[in-house]
């Protein structure tokens, strides 16, 4: 298992630069083996200064079945975060289309979160309800 070259630099820049201090980093999928995947966030490691494991980066964890608009339910009543306060980034359209619909800014990134992908959304963010599609 390997993480884009992109989500490893976008995490470092989440660990380090001090203008991302106050942001929660949250996790929204459904995949087939929830305790694998959550296994994985203490794998990777991220930074250049000091070391910190996804798992140290992400403050909310909702990987199990079910809608991304759930997922974000849950999201929001953990953090107190409203949908507009949210942005997303996800590679499949139809995600991106469901979670826009409850006000969250989408990133539909078929090719991944890269670098660009990243500086784009942030720029353009927020965009509550709508999808910004980056190639």
């Amino acid at each position: 298992v390997a993480m884009h070259s992109g989500v490893a630099a976008v995490m470092t820049e989440l660990a380090e630069d001090p203008k991302w201090k106050d942001v929660i980093v949250a996790v929204a999928s459904c995949c087939d083996v929830p305790t694998w995947a959550r296994e994985l966030l203490g794998k990777f490691e991220f930074g250049d200064s000091e070391r910190k494991k996804l798992s140290e980066i992400i403050s909310v964890c909702e990987i199990h079945g079910g809608s991304k608009q759930g997922h974000f339910r849950e999201i929001a009543g953990a953090t107190g975060c409203d949908f507009e306060e949210m942005i997303f980034f996800d590679n499949e359209e139809y995600n991106c289309e469901n979670v826009s619909r409850i006000g969250v800014t989408s990133v539909h990134c078929p090719r991944g979160v890269t670098e660009r992908v990243w500086r784009e959304a942030v720029e353009a963010f927020p965009q509550s309800g709508e999808v910004i599609r980056c190639r």
